[in-house]
């Protein structure tokens, strides 16, 4: 099974370019790379390559002198930025085997929740209400799906790189 949805859009490559912006990266180095892939053709799947190898350009980029923020990804960063004073946590009262099962579900459900979001990455709320309204199926009870009237495509600008997943 081909998964086209999880393909990489000129939206998406917008979003990361933000999300870094936003996150105090500097993107000095990868400018020109975010204009070059942005104008590729990112339906033809030849040209997903480039798309991915920005994003993991991306994440090797230093954060830009004079950020105000520090946010350390690396226990030891996190730790030093911690406060001195820390709240007191309630006594946590697990066995082990509910606390793997808590963790368990939790992972499970940021994994699904991710794979099920990306068709909407990067929508806003009034898009997506819309959508659906358009389609009659708010509130949602099922998956957003792409295999709609041309009309509703060309309305929310879908692309074939958001359509849902061909079969073998």
């Amino acid at each position: 099974m081909k998964h086209i949805w999880l393909y990489l859009n000129k939206s998406d490559i917008e979003t990361e370019r933000l999300q870094c912006e936003q996150e105090g990266l500097d993107l000095s180095s990868v400018e020109e790379d975010f204009e070059r892939v942005l104008q590729l053709d990112l339906e033809n799947l030849s040209n997903q390559p480039q798309a991915q190898a920005l994003l993991d350009k991306t994440v090797q980029l230093p954060i830009k002198a004079g950020y105000a923020f520090v946010e350390p990804s690396d226990l030891e960063g996190i730790r030093a930025q911690r406060p001195a004073a820390r709240p007191q946590l309630p006594s946590l009262s697990l066995t082990p085997g509910e606390l793997e099962d808590k963790v368990h579900g939790a992972w499970t459900g940021r994994a699904t929740g991710c794979l099920l979001g990306k068709p909407v990455e990067g929508w806003r709320r009034p898009r997506m209400y819309g959508y659906l309204k358009d389609l009659n199926k708010f509130p949602l009870e099922d998956f957003f799906r792409y295999n709609v009237a041309s009309e509703i495509q060309e309305k929310y600008k879908l692309t074939t790189t958001q359509t849902t997943p061909q079969q073998d």
